[in-house]
C-alpha cells in the first residue's frame, strides 16, 4: 500500500446519523473523530445526562483525496454525505483544531468567567490550563464572558466561558 500522508476533512452526515458514521468509518479502519458533549435531557418521567455531538451533521475523518480507495470508503460510510469542499476541492481541517476540539471534548466541564475586563471583539489566547495554545475572540463582556474558538474550514463557532485569568489579550494580532 502506498504511503500518502492523510489529512483531517470535515464530512458531512444525514441529520442525526453521526454516530452511526463515525462507528462505519472506525469499522472499516478509518481514523474518524466525533466530538461529543454531554447534555441533560427531560422526558416525562425523568432527566437523563446523553451524549450528543457537539458540531450537528459532522464528523472528522482522517483521509487522502488522492488516495483513491480509502477517500472512496470515507464517502461510502452509513450516513456520509459528502466532504467540504471550497471551489470543488475537499478542505483539509489543520491538526491543530481537531486537537482543541479533542480537549475541549475530553474535559467535559464548562469554564466560567469571572471579570470583565477585556472588550467584545478583543482577541486573545488561552495562556493555562488544558485549553493552552488556543486562539479566539471575546464576543460578550458582562455576567458571562464567552471566548469564541473558531474552527474556521469546519465554518462553526464553537463557545466556551473561561476565566479571564486563564486568558492574555493578544497585540497586533489576530485569532
Amino acid at each position: 500500500m502506498k504511503n500518502i500522508p492523510h489529512h483531517w476533512y470535515a464530512l458531512i452526515t444525514r441529520s442525526r446519523f453521526e454516530k452511526k458514521t463515525a462507528d462505519d468509518l472506525t469499522g472499516k479502519g478509518i481514523t474518524a473523530f466525533l466530538p461529543l458533549t454531554t447534555e441533560f435531557r427531560k422526558w416525562s418521567d425523568r432527566m437523563k445526562k446523553v451524549k450528543v455531538p457537539l458540531i450537528r451533521s459532522y464528523v472528522f475523518a482522517k483521509t487522502n483525496p488522492s488516495d483513491y480507495y480509502h477517500y472512496k470508503s470515507v464517502l461510502q460510510a452509513v450516513g456520509a454525505v459528502r466532504i467540504v469542499s471550497f471551489e470543488g476541492i475537499p478542505a483539509k481541517v489543520p491538526d491543530y483544531q481537531i486537537e482543541a476540539l479533542q480537549r475541549l471534548t475530553e474535559m467535559g466541564f464548562t469554564l466560567q468567567v469571572e471579570n470583565g475586563n477585556l472588550p467584545p471583539g478583543t482577541p486573545v489566547e488561552i495562556s493555562r490550563g488544558p485549553l493552552k495554545g488556543i486562539k479566539g475572540k471575546v464576543i460578550r463582556t458582562g455576567k458571562k464572558h464567552l471566548l469564541v474558538i473558531r474552527l474556521d474550514i469546519a465554518d462553526k463557532n464553537i463557545q466556551v466561558t473561561i476565566p479571564e485569568g486563564l486568558v492574555e489579550e493578544l497585540k497586533d494580532e489576530q485569532a
